[in-house]
């Protein structure tokens, strides 16, 4: 049975939080630590960070959540549907 990592990626927009996530072999190198900012856009069912030196990274959309402000997630807004 193959195994496969992922990295998931939390993206944190004023009170929305965006949750994406990729396979270890489409990360190789970590480019982001906690707290960084980033620019980052979605389409559908894809998220896409900003590199810090060019191009982007394609992530899967997972799911946004509305934030309290204490940061604690409330509400589901979206999350990914299964095809």
């Amino acid at each position: 049975m193959p195994v496969h990592l992922l990295y998931r990626f939390e993206v944190r927009q004023g009170d929305v939080l965006y949750v994406g996530s990729c396979l270890k072999k489409d990360y190789p190198k970590a480019q982001w630590q906690t707290a960084d900012e980033v620019q980052f856009r979605r389409e559908k069912d894809k998220m896409y960070l900003k590199r810090p030196k060019g191009g982007e990274l394609e992530l899967h959309f997972l799911l946004s959540a509305k934030l309290d402000p204490d940061g604690k997630p409330v509400a589901v807004l979206d999350f990914a549907k299964k095809k």
